[in-house]
């Protein structure tokens, strides 16, 4: 496993974690967001060294998740 700053090429990875409704259950459902717009901003905070998203990958080289740090 490592983990890689997320990417603007991971839209389609980001789209299947924020509209899967399994993964959003327990945290009042799926949100109703604009997935290309999140990764623009998610990608400009990681640049800006403001917030970190780093995508989990599995030793099969398949995006499994996502870790999120933020002051």
């Amino acid at each position: 496993m490592e983990l890689r700053p997320l990417t603007l090429d991971d839209l389609s990875f980001y789209r299947r974690v924020y509209t899967d409704p399994r993964m959003w259950a327990e945290l009042g459902g799926v949100p109703e967001e604009d997935m290309a717009a999140k990764i623009e901003r998610d990608v400009r905070a990681i640049e800006d060294d403001s917030h970190w998203v780093l995508v989990i990958v599995t030793e099969e080289g398949e995006a499994a998740g996502t870790v999120s740090l933020w002051d």
